[in-house]
């Protein structure tokens, strides 16, 4: 079972590389365009899903692997489930947001002040990066117990 969710982790790890260097094409060119001083908001968009996308899933894949490669007990598959769902669903939040929610509001800026529609964003932003947090929890909780068994307790 756990070989499975490896595989899957490692996947969508391979898939979040490609995005998160797609999405880094756009700074980039803007930089290259018009220089540093027009702020670009995909920026941070390229580093969450390079960082949280291909790393994280990639470090969750080869953690689930060494943990459970031993025969020890699997892991609970609703937590491995869950983790897995909600680390996925927060990088592409992240990733949407971050490309589609930039266009959305810059045509809010004429109607809304634009500390409010920045608070929006960064609150936006916040959310999906909890919900990729609530998978890290249901990693801590699969792994833990193979942790305890490794430190003899």
């Amino acid at each position: 079972m756990i070989d499975l969710w490896v595989v899957r982790f490692l996947r969508w790890s391979g898939l979040f590389l490609l995005l998160g260097l797609a999405s880094g094409y756009l700074p980039l060119g803007h930089y290259l365009l018009w220089g540093s001083e027009e702020q670009c908001s995909w920026a941070p968009v390229h580093g969450h899903v390079i960082l949280l996308g291909w790393l994280g899933m990639a470090a969750f894949a080869l953690t689930y692997r060494a943990l459970f490669a031993a025969g020890g007990p699997a892991p609970p598959e609703r937590l491995v489930r869950w983790h897995f769902g909600l680390c996925v669903a927060g990088v592409l939040g992240v990733l949407a947001h971050g490309v589609l929610g930039w266009f959305v509001l810059a045509h809010l800026e004429g109607h809304v002040h634009g500390a409010t529609s920045e608070r929006l964003w960064h609150g936006i932003d916040g959310l999906f990066l909890t919900v990729y947090a609530a998978g890290c929890v249901c990693f801590w909780l699969a792994g833990r117990p193979a942790l305890r068994r490794a430190a003899g307790r």
